[in-house]
């Protein structure tokens, strides 16, 4: 990555992380010291361009309203250099004439910096997002499991990982057809999202294979949530004659864990343990009693 790049990816993190009225403050710090200089420096130097930053950041980063209204600040400050300067016009409404285009300018920047930023957001979005069943796919539940496990370093608190695989998928598939096959995956993620609270996280990883992340929640709490998901499941599927069960391998994370591969593995070992003793069964343990029983940590 070159250094320019570089300096903006920081630069970007940097401001990202920022409240929206921490940018709106660096906004109207920039932009009165625009007005400033452009005030100082009389008619000879041209500062108008430099306007459009502030405007630029507010609305990249808080929004077209606020960045109008940085937009008109700026218009504002711009008029106000100008007739400090006392430059003589041909009419006294010059002045007023230019304010009007400037701020229809600044307008205009406002409007497409935040229409850009809308659309990269939804195009992020729809790259989060499993077309077929629309909850979370496996890139964006990594990253956000990868999220929850930083914070759990920070700050004491429980979650729970579990692994949601479908029984007899390949059976539906071959003998009712993948349309049947694409109508029980929807089924299956509206069922647990149904079941889950909206705070946490559900997301298919592929074929016939799903997650969710029960958020700070302790074990037995966690057991009884994937408990009534696993029934709910299993009369969706009874209710439409199809022929598939569900085996779930969870594990509510009491203690520090290392990396998301890692506990990923471990929970999806547990759901094929359920698939091997018999499948349509969940298997649940602590994170604590895993590492220790399988020479972790």
């Amino acid at each position: 990555m070159t250094q320019p790049k570089l300096m903006l990816k920081i630069l970007n993190k940097f401001l990202s992380n920022l409240t929206c009225g921490a940018n709106i403050t660096i906004s109207l710090t920039i932009l009165v010291a625009i007005g400033f200089l452009d005030h100082i420096s009389g008619s000879e130097l041209a500062f108008s361009v430099f306007y459009t930053l502030p405007i630029a950041l507010s609305a990249w980063y808080c929004g077209r309203n606020r960045g109008v209204i940085i937009a008109a600040i700026a218009a504002i400050l711009w008029l106000i250099a100008d007739i400090s300067m006392e430059n003589r016009y041909s009419s006294e409404w010059v002045p007023y004439w230019n304010v009007t285009i400037r701020f229809s300018m600044f307008l205009l920047i406002s409007f497409l910096v935040s229409t850009v930023r809308e659309l990269l957001d939804e195009e992020e979005n729809l790259a989060d997002i499993d077309s077929l069943t629309g909850i979370f796919n496996r890139h964006a539940f990594i990253e956000k499991l990868n999220i929850e496990l930083e914070r759990s370093h920070r700050y004491p608190g429980h979650f729970t990982l579990a692994f949601i695989d479908l029984d007899n998928f390949k059976y539906l598939n071959d003998q009712m057809g993948h349309h049947v096959g694409d109508e029980a995956l929807v089924t299956v993620s509206r069922t647990i999202d149904a079941y889950t609270r909206h705070t946490d996280i559900c997301a298919r990883l592929g074929g016939d294979e799903f997650v969710t992340l029960l958020l700070n929640t302790e074990f037995e709490d966690s057991s009884v949530i994937l408990k009534n998901i696993h029934n709910k499941l299993t009369e969706a599927m009874k209710n439409r004659s199809w022929p598939i069960t569900f085996s779930i391998g969870a594990i509510t994370v009491d203690a520090p864990c290392g990396s998301g591969s890692e506990l990923m593995k471990e929970s999806d070992a547990l759901m094929y343990a359920v698939k091997k003793s018999g499948k349509s069964d969940l298997l649940h343990k602590q994170w604590s009693e895993m590492r220790y029983l399988n020479g972790i940590g």
